[in-house]
């Protein structure tokens, strides 16, 4: 039956529209898909609806478009990032802390294993790391407060600080960190004024010494980096200025005195406290009239057997009779007393051996010491040696041959002590 001419067109407009539907149709799936807001609505809820079913029907359509297929990997990165962004939030406490660690690293593995997604898998082990970074680190902030409630303010700090910038937990952070170090030094300076009050004119040094101690005990011994607290350096430097003006006015006045002995160990002491310029003016007043120990200068000619390290020592040679041993010292004039004990060390017996010293001021014998034998006592020698510059000191030994076999100490000088002018 032939179709008449209104009925042609008819039929022609009604497959024409059919035409255009099916394409609209098709490329409403293809070309006008959006299959990125379809993707996003799909990621967002996959931690609640465990479906991955779209999300792989879309990466299946587009697997062989290699454009869209890294935009949807791009897509799926971010939406990952952003499930352990909302992982990453404040919690009351560390259960709910636990059970949301748990689930996020449960809604990631179990994404990769049911997913097509090749992309999230190759960064799994980074996933991984970030969210037990900040699981690690909000555990940090409640040990924090913990130890912040108990007042154990250092503790509290040193957790505080382990907090990572990334943690949310972290803007949290600063005004309990500050409020740390203001308790914690209100604690210290609690210590110190009961030191304080005690404090007299009897044991001003000793109180101050130990407040010192105290605060150098917190400054070593603390997590808080007290060097960056104004407050408590300021408080040290006040403390510390007050003990340097006590040992200036011992040592000044020991100096005054003349008991530079006595002034040199209070130096000594004081250094332990301060660096050694702080006294550099008392000290060269002490230097000046210090009395030197004979051990300490360098002979400037030496004959014999003598050996000089802790002690003078006098040791058998060669054997050779009546052998002579000198030393000589260059003075410069500049001592005028000589302290010294002379000890007898000889093990050999009395009628094998004899020995005498003789002691010389610019060749003018000022001292002479006869027979002295291996039991001789101690002798307590004080010799003036004002304006002298050499002195000489010389041992004779007297030993029979038969004795010479090895070697022997046969007399020491000891605690030689020149006096200056």
């Amino acid at each position: 039956m032939e179709l008449s001419k209104k009925e042609k067109i008819l039929v022609s407009i009604i497959l024409g529209c059919t035409v255009i539907l099916f394409s609209i149709f098709i490329l409403k799936n293809s070309v006008f898909y959006d299959y990125a807001k379809s993707l996003e609505g799909y990621l967002v809820q996959y931690p609640e609806s465990k479906d991955i079913s779209k999300i792989n029907s879309i990466l299946e359509r587009y697997q062989n478009n290699e454009i869209i297929t890294n935009k949807i990997n791009k897509l799926i990165l971010d939406n990952v990032e952003l499930w352990i962004t909302n992982f990453n939030q404040d919690y009351k406490d560390q259960e709910k802390l636990d059970i949301a660690y748990n689930n996020i690293k449960e809604v990631i593995a179990r994404y990769i294993k049911d997913s097509n997604d090749k992309v999230v898998k190759d960064h799994e082990n980074e996933y991984y790391d970030l969210i037990e970074r900040i699981y690690l680190s909000k555990i940090d902030y409640f040990k924090g407060l913990e130890s912040y409630y108990e007042k154990d303010y250092d503790k509290a700090y040193e957790e505080f600080n382990k907090v990572i910038k990334i943690d949310s937990s972290f803007a949290l952070i600063p005004p309990l960190i500050d409020d740390c170090i203001n308790n914690y030094l209100e604690m210290i300076y609690k210590e110190v004024d009961t030191y304080q009050e005690k404090i007299d004119d009897d044991n001003r040094k000793e109180m101050i010494k130990e407040i010192i101690k105290i605060l150098n005990k917190y400054e070593d011994s603390s997590k808080i980096d007290l060097s960056i607290s104004k407050s408590f350096m300021e408080t040290k430097d006040k403390y510390l200025k007050e003990l340097e003006n006590i040992y200036k006015e011992e040592l000044n006045k020991l100096i005054k005195e003349g008991n530079y002995l006595e002034a040199n160990n209070l130096l000594e002491e004081g250094n332990t406290y301060f660096t050694e310029d702080t006294f550099k003016e008392e000290e060269i007043q002490i230097r000046k009239y210090l009395p030197v120990d004979l051990r300490t200068l360098t002979p400037v000619s030496k004959s014999g057997w003598w050996v000089i390290g802790e002690d003078i020592i006098l040791q058998k040679g060669s054997y050779k009779d009546m052998q002579s041993n000198v030393l000589v010292y260059n003075l410069n004039k500049e001592y005028k007393s000589l302290s010294l004990d002379i000890v007898s060390l000889s093990k050999i017996k009395r009628d094998n051996t004899s020995m005498y010293l003789k002691i010389y001021s610019d060749n003018k014998l000022i001292y002479t010491l006869d027979y002295f034998t291996y039991n001789s006592n101690t002798i307590k020698c004080h010799l003036n040696v004002s304006n002298t510059m050499e002195l000489k000191l010389e041992a004779y030994y007297n030993i029979d041959s038969k004795s010479d076999k090895s070697l022997f100490d046969f007399l020491k000088l000891e605690n030689g002590i020149l006096e200056k002018s």
